[in-house]
């Protein structure tokens, strides 16, 4: 485990939970932009420019996870125009 540059947790299961939606979206929807917590992100001008995009965290409660907790989840939305309209999450249970 590493720590990020705002002391939070990163698991090597927040990287590679990371790389398997980022390969899924780019293969369903090709070209569609994706904000996601583990990934560099596009200036805030250009994300303003947007109509749509993906928001993802691959590991929502990744201290839970790194305790063996089942307190976490994966969560990912698509914003249309500044709203969500749709949304889907996963936990352990």
């Amino acid at each position: 485990m590493t720590v990020k540059a705002d002391q939070s947790p990163l698991t090597t299961a927040d990287t590679r939970s990371n790389r398997v939606i980022l390969d899924g979206l780019a293969r369903f929807f090709p070209g569609e932009p994706v904000i996601c917590e583990e990934t560099a992100q596009a200036p805030p001008e250009l994300r303003r420019q947007w109509s749509r995009c993906f928001v993802v965290d691959p590991l929502d409660g990744t201290k839970e996870f790194a305790r063996g907790s089942d307190e976490f989840c994966v969560c990912i939305a698509l914003v249309a125009q500044g709203e969500p309209v749709f949304g889907c999450h996963s936990t352990p249970r």
